[in-house]
Protein backbone atom coordinates (compact mmCIF):
# COMPACT_ATOMS: atom_id res chain seq x y z
CA UNK A 1 0.00 0.00 0.00
CA UNK A 2 2.83 2.36 0.79
CA UNK A 3 4.57 1.66 -2.53
CA UNK A 4 1.28 2.09 -4.37
CA UNK A 5 0.64 5.38 -2.64
CA UNK A 6 4.14 6.53 -3.54
CA UNK A 7 3.56 5.64 -7.19
CA UNK A 8 0.30 7.58 -7.36
CA UNK A 9 1.98 10.48 -5.63
CA UNK A 10 4.80 10.42 -8.20
CA UNK A 11 2.31 10.50 -11.08
CA UNK A 12 0.45 13.33 -9.42
CA UNK A 13 3.71 15.23 -8.93
CA UNK A 14 4.60 14.88 -12.60
CA UNK A 15 1.12 16.01 -13.64
CA UNK A 16 1.32 18.96 -11.27
CA UNK A 17 4.76 19.93 -12.58
CA UNK A 18 3.79 19.90 -16.25
CA UNK A 19 1.81 23.21 -16.20
CA UNK A 20 4.75 24.89 -14.46
CA UNK A 21 7.17 23.66 -17.12
CA UNK A 22 4.83 24.71 -19.92
CA UNK A 23 4.44 28.13 -18.35
CA UNK A 24 8.20 28.51 -18.04
CA UNK A 25 8.63 27.43 -21.68
CA UNK A 26 6.02 30.00 -22.72
CA UNK A 27 7.90 32.74 -20.88
CA UNK A 28 11.17 31.79 -22.60
CA UNK A 29 9.56 31.69 -26.03
CA UNK A 30 7.80 35.01 -25.49
CA UNK A 31 11.14 36.56 -24.53
CA UNK A 32 12.62 35.46 -27.86
CA UNK A 33 9.63 36.56 -29.92
CA UNK A 34 9.66 40.01 -28.34
CA UNK A 35 13.25 40.48 -29.50
CA UNK A 36 12.41 39.61 -33.12
CA UNK A 37 11.60 42.88 -34.86
CA UNK A 38 12.81 45.14 -37.64
CA UNK A 39 14.72 47.19 -35.09
CA UNK A 40 17.00 44.21 -34.34
CA UNK A 41 17.41 43.15 -37.97
CA UNK A 42 21.12 43.49 -38.72
CA UNK A 43 22.25 44.84 -42.12
CA UNK A 44 23.41 42.34 -44.71
CA UNK A 45 27.03 43.61 -44.73
CA UNK A 46 27.21 43.10 -40.97
CA UNK A 47 25.58 39.68 -41.19
CA UNK A 48 27.91 38.43 -43.94
CA UNK A 49 31.03 40.35 -42.92
CA UNK A 50 31.14 42.32 -46.16
CA UNK A 51 33.63 45.18 -46.34
CA UNK A 52 34.60 47.66 -49.00
CA UNK A 53 32.74 48.84 -52.10
CA UNK A 54 33.43 45.56 -53.93
CA UNK A 55 30.94 43.75 -51.64
CA UNK A 56 33.44 41.02 -50.78
CA UNK A 57 33.41 38.97 -47.60
CA UNK A 58 36.33 39.88 -45.37
CA UNK A 59 38.94 37.22 -44.76
CA UNK A 60 38.57 37.58 -40.97
CA UNK A 61 34.77 37.62 -40.95
CA UNK A 62 34.46 33.88 -40.41
CA UNK A 63 36.78 31.90 -38.18
CA UNK A 64 36.44 28.80 -36.00
CA UNK A 65 35.84 29.55 -32.32
CA UNK A 66 38.87 27.46 -31.39
CA UNK A 67 41.78 25.97 -33.27
CA UNK A 68 42.41 23.06 -30.93
CA UNK A 69 40.24 20.74 -28.92
CA UNK A 70 41.10 21.30 -25.28
CA UNK A 71 39.20 21.65 -22.03
CA UNK A 72 38.14 25.20 -22.96
CA UNK A 73 36.88 24.32 -26.44
CA UNK A 74 33.28 23.68 -25.38
CA UNK A 75 33.17 26.96 -23.45
CA UNK A 76 34.49 28.91 -26.44
CA UNK A 77 32.01 27.32 -28.81
CA UNK A 78 29.12 27.99 -26.41
CA UNK A 79 30.18 31.59 -25.95
CA UNK A 80 30.39 32.11 -29.72
CA UNK A 81 26.90 30.64 -30.23
CA UNK A 82 25.35 32.72 -27.43
CA UNK A 83 26.85 35.96 -28.75
CA UNK A 84 25.75 35.42 -32.32
CA UNK A 85 22.28 34.14 -31.43
CA UNK A 86 21.74 37.16 -29.20
CA UNK A 87 22.83 39.63 -31.87
CA UNK A 88 21.55 37.99 -35.09
CA UNK A 89 18.32 36.50 -33.70
CA UNK A 90 16.06 38.39 -36.12
CA UNK A 91 18.27 37.47 -39.07
CA UNK A 92 18.09 33.81 -38.12
CA UNK A 93 14.31 34.01 -37.79
CA UNK A 94 14.18 35.54 -41.27
CA UNK A 95 16.26 32.66 -42.64
CA UNK A 96 13.87 30.16 -41.06
CA UNK A 97 10.80 31.95 -42.46
CA UNK A 98 12.32 32.27 -45.93
CA UNK A 99 13.30 28.61 -46.00
CA UNK A 100 9.80 27.59 -44.93
CA UNK A 101 8.26 29.76 -47.66
CA UNK A 102 10.45 28.29 -50.41
CA UNK A 103 9.94 24.70 -49.25
CA UNK A 104 6.17 25.23 -49.03
CA UNK A 105 6.09 26.43 -52.65
CA UNK A 106 7.84 23.21 -53.62
CA UNK A 107 4.92 21.18 -52.17
CA UNK A 108 1.71 22.60 -53.72
CA UNK A 109 -0.38 19.56 -52.77
CA UNK A 110 0.43 20.21 -49.12
CA UNK A 111 -0.73 23.82 -49.46
CA UNK A 112 -4.00 22.74 -51.11
CA UNK A 113 -4.79 20.16 -48.43
CA UNK A 114 -3.91 22.61 -45.64
CA UNK A 115 -6.25 25.17 -47.21
CA UNK A 116 -9.06 22.62 -47.38
CA UNK A 117 -8.53 21.61 -43.76
CA UNK A 118 -8.49 25.23 -42.67
CA UNK A 119 -11.82 25.79 -44.44
CA UNK A 120 -13.39 22.69 -42.89
CA UNK A 121 -12.30 23.66 -39.38
CA UNK A 122 -13.62 27.19 -39.97
CA UNK A 123 -17.01 25.83 -41.05
CA UNK A 124 -17.02 23.46 -38.07
CA UNK A 125 -16.53 26.26 -35.53
CA UNK A 126 -18.96 28.49 -37.39
CA UNK A 127 -21.71 25.88 -37.14
CA UNK A 128 -21.09 25.52 -33.40
CA UNK A 129 -21.23 29.25 -32.73
CA UNK A 130 -24.22 30.02 -34.94
CA UNK A 131 -26.20 26.86 -34.05
CA UNK A 132 -27.27 26.49 -37.70
CA UNK A 133 -30.01 23.96 -38.39
CA UNK A 134 -28.79 21.14 -40.64
CA UNK A 135 -32.23 19.68 -41.42
CA UNK A 136 -32.86 18.89 -45.10
CA UNK A 137 -35.59 16.76 -46.69
CA UNK A 138 -37.00 15.87 -43.33
CA UNK A 139 -33.64 14.49 -42.14
CA UNK A 140 -31.76 16.25 -39.36
CA UNK A 141 -28.11 15.93 -40.33
CA UNK A 142 -27.19 17.69 -37.09
CA UNK A 143 -28.01 14.49 -35.22
CA UNK A 144 -25.82 12.47 -37.57
CA UNK A 145 -22.87 14.88 -37.83
CA UNK A 146 -22.71 15.93 -34.24
CA UNK A 147 -20.04 18.26 -32.89
CA UNK A 148 -18.08 15.40 -31.40
CA UNK A 149 -18.14 13.35 -34.59
CA UNK A 150 -17.12 16.33 -36.73
CA UNK A 151 -14.24 17.10 -34.39
CA UNK A 152 -13.09 13.48 -34.43
CA UNK A 153 -13.15 13.23 -38.24
CA UNK A 154 -11.38 16.56 -38.70
CA UNK A 155 -8.75 15.60 -36.15
CA UNK A 156 -8.03 12.33 -37.97
CA UNK A 157 -7.81 14.15 -41.32
CA UNK A 158 -5.48 16.75 -39.81
CA UNK A 159 -3.18 14.06 -38.41
CA UNK A 160 -3.08 12.23 -41.75
CA UNK A 161 -2.23 15.39 -43.67
CA UNK A 162 0.34 16.35 -41.05
CA UNK A 163 2.11 12.99 -41.18
CA UNK A 164 1.95 12.20 -44.89
CA UNK A 165 2.13 15.71 -46.38
CA UNK A 166 3.68 18.08 -43.82
CA UNK A 167 6.24 15.94 -42.02
CA UNK A 168 8.81 15.74 -44.82
CA UNK A 169 8.64 19.46 -45.72
CA UNK A 170 8.96 20.36 -42.03
CA UNK A 171 12.07 18.22 -41.67
CA UNK A 172 13.50 19.81 -44.81
CA UNK A 173 12.94 23.30 -43.40
CA UNK A 174 14.54 22.40 -40.07
CA UNK A 175 17.50 20.69 -41.73
CA UNK A 176 18.28 23.44 -44.27
CA UNK A 177 17.74 26.40 -41.97
CA UNK A 178 19.37 24.60 -39.03
CA UNK A 179 22.58 23.89 -40.92
CA UNK A 180 22.77 27.45 -42.29
CA UNK A 181 22.04 29.11 -38.94
CA UNK A 182 24.35 26.89 -36.92
CA UNK A 183 27.18 27.30 -39.43
CA UNK A 184 26.87 31.08 -39.34
CA UNK A 185 26.51 31.25 -35.54
CA UNK A 186 29.54 29.06 -34.96
CA UNK A 187 31.84 30.66 -37.56
CA UNK A 188 30.91 34.36 -37.57
CA UNK A 189 33.65 36.02 -35.54
CA UNK A 190 32.26 38.52 -32.98
CA UNK A 191 35.61 40.30 -32.94
CA UNK A 192 35.11 41.18 -36.61
CA UNK A 193 31.50 42.15 -35.98
CA UNK A 194 32.72 44.67 -33.40
CA UNK A 195 34.51 46.57 -36.16
CA UNK A 196 31.20 47.28 -37.89
CA UNK A 197 29.31 50.52 -37.44
CA UNK A 198 26.61 48.82 -35.32
CA UNK A 199 29.22 48.18 -32.63
CA UNK A 200 30.63 51.69 -32.76
CA UNK A 201 33.92 50.56 -34.26
CA UNK A 202 33.81 53.07 -37.10
CA UNK A 203 34.01 50.46 -39.83
CA UNK A 204 37.64 49.49 -39.23
CA UNK A 205 38.67 50.58 -35.78
CA UNK A 206 39.88 47.38 -34.17
CA UNK A 207 40.88 43.94 -35.24
CA UNK A 208 42.28 40.97 -33.34
CA UNK A 209 43.46 37.61 -34.48
CA UNK A 210 41.99 34.38 -33.19
CA UNK A 211 42.36 33.93 -29.44
CA UNK A 212 44.20 30.62 -29.96
CA UNK A 213 47.06 32.28 -31.85
CA UNK A 214 50.48 32.53 -30.23
CA UNK A 215 50.58 36.29 -30.76
CA UNK A 216 47.78 38.85 -30.93
CA UNK A 217 47.74 41.97 -33.04
CA UNK A 218 45.60 44.82 -31.73
CA UNK A 219 44.66 47.89 -33.73
CA UNK A 220 43.38 50.05 -30.90
CA UNK A 221 42.03 53.18 -32.58
CA UNK A 222 39.55 54.17 -29.87
CA UNK A 223 42.07 54.29 -27.04
CA UNK A 224 44.46 56.24 -29.24
CA UNK A 225 41.82 58.83 -30.01
CA UNK A 226 41.06 59.20 -26.31
CA UNK A 227 44.74 59.64 -25.41
CA UNK A 228 45.13 62.28 -28.13
CA UNK A 229 41.96 64.13 -27.21
CA UNK A 230 40.06 63.05 -30.31
CA UNK A 231 42.85 64.15 -32.63
CA UNK A 232 43.98 62.65 -35.86
CA UNK A 233 44.17 59.09 -34.52
CA UNK A 234 47.93 59.09 -33.88
CA UNK A 235 49.25 56.46 -31.48
CA UNK A 236 51.27 57.68 -28.47
CA UNK A 237 53.92 55.12 -27.64
CA UNK A 238 56.69 56.42 -25.43
CA UNK A 239 56.28 59.93 -26.84
CA UNK A 240 56.67 58.88 -30.48
CA UNK A 241 53.73 59.21 -32.87
CA UNK A 242 52.76 56.82 -35.62
CA UNK A 243 50.02 56.67 -38.21
CA UNK A 244 46.50 55.57 -37.35
CA UNK A 245 47.02 52.36 -39.25
CA UNK A 246 50.00 51.18 -37.21
CA UNK A 247 49.65 47.85 -35.48
CA UNK A 248 51.04 47.16 -32.04
CA UNK A 249 52.29 43.65 -31.46
CA UNK A 250 51.23 42.30 -28.10
CA UNK A 251 52.80 39.09 -26.75
CA UNK A 252 50.47 36.37 -25.57
CA UNK A 253 51.46 36.83 -21.93
CA UNK A 254 50.69 40.57 -21.96
CA UNK A 255 46.93 41.18 -21.86
CA UNK A 256 47.06 44.91 -21.09
CA UNK A 257 46.12 46.00 -24.60
CA UNK A 258 43.81 43.13 -25.44
CA UNK A 259 40.43 43.95 -26.90
CA UNK A 260 37.76 42.76 -24.49
CA UNK A 261 34.70 41.04 -25.92
CA UNK A 262 31.37 42.67 -25.29
CA UNK A 263 28.21 40.65 -24.91
CA UNK A 264 25.89 42.22 -27.45
CA UNK A 265 22.17 41.72 -26.89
Amino acid sequence: RQSGGGGSGGIGGVAAGMPVNLERLGIVLSGYTERISLDTLRPLPTFLGVTGPAFCIAATAFAPPTKKLDKDAAEKIGSRLRLNFAYFLTNYALILAGTAFVVALMHPSMLVLMGILFGLWHVHFLLDRAAVSMEYGGVDFGEIFTTGRRSFVLTILTLLVGVFKCLVPTLEVLAISGVAIFAHASLRDPQHVETCIDFGGGGGGRRRANSDADEEYVLDGDSNRESNGGGGGMMSNGGSGAGSGDVTKTPKGDRSGELKRRDVV
